[in-house]
């Protein structure tokens, strides 16, 4: 649902929280670190930049656990367009 309104510009934070909150309940890490990323994004752009950061950190924590490389750097240029912290 998150994404099909993602795909109509019309998503909000709960969207994607209630997606995130899907996939971790299903053990889906890769999945869930993407959710997040969209998160991240949407929360960036309502201006919850603390939320946003947070959000991103963990998405880059997974995403080394894990080794999802391109996902690590799609975190990290969201960072860098929000000019939030960067993230490890």
């Amino acid at each position: 649902r998150a994404e099909l309104l993602r795909a109509r510009g019309d998503d909000a934070v709960t969207d994607w929280e209630e997606a995130s909150t899907a996939f971790a309940s299903l053990e889906r890490p890769y999945e869930r670190a993407c959710v997040r990323l969209h998160l991240a994004e949407t929360l960036l752009a309502a201006g919850e930049r603390d939320r946003a950061a947070r959000t991103l950190t963990a998405v880059q924590e997974a995403a080394h656990a894990f080794g999802y490389r391109p996902l690590a750097r799609e975190a990290a240029e969201l960072a860098r367009r929000g000019r939030l912290l960067p993230a490890a």
